[in-house]
């Protein structure tokens, strides 16, 4: 069981197709994407991202932070997007990932999944043990609907810099 929780879209960016950066990240993550991906998709146009530049700078992160109980995707995907967020200065950068995490941590006390979610997918993965796979849903939604929040008042529609 899947469900939204809609909101008006005076507050949020209208991403291509009349749909809000939330709603597409949202459709990302229901079709299979996880929640970083999704939120990666969704910000594409913004940050003049492709599969490949995606996927190129998504390697690094994974490897950084580890497995999905070491930080939630939703918070890396962000960190990804304020990456290329518009800016050329590694420390502007910086302050867009700490103001970040500072709005983040406003309501929530972690950025681990584990602590999120409340399960080590991790550990699950192929294990008999079962989850309930709508409260991870649940909670995934409200997550990525937060992150759009948070870094469509971070960066609104502010192009990457290239080169």
């Amino acid at each position: 069981m899947s469900f939204y929780i809609f909101l008006p879209k005076s507050n949020l960016m209208v991403y291509h197709g009349g749909m809000t950066r939330t709603e597409t990240a949202l459709q990302y993550f229901d079709e299979g994407c996880d929640c970083g991906k999704a939120l990666l998709h969704a910000y594409e146009p913004v940050l003049s991202l492709n599969e490949k530049t995606r996927e190129k700078y998504r390697a690094p992160f994974s490897q950084l932070l580890g497995s999905p109980a070491e930080c939630c995707e939703v918070v890396s995907g962000a960190l990804e997007i304020l990456a290329h967020a518009g800016t050329a200065s590694a420390a502007s950068s910086a302050d867009l990932a700490a103001r970040f995490k500072a709005r983040f941590m406003t309501s929530h006390t972690s950025t681990r999944c584990k602590d999120l979610l409340g399960y080590d997918l991790g550990e699950l993965r192929g294990s008999p043990k079962s989850i309930d796979t709508d409260a991870v849903d649940h909670v995934c939604h409200d997550l990525i609907i937060q992150a759009c929040r948070i870094l469509d008042e971070l960066i609104g529609d502010k192009a990457a810099v290239t080169g």
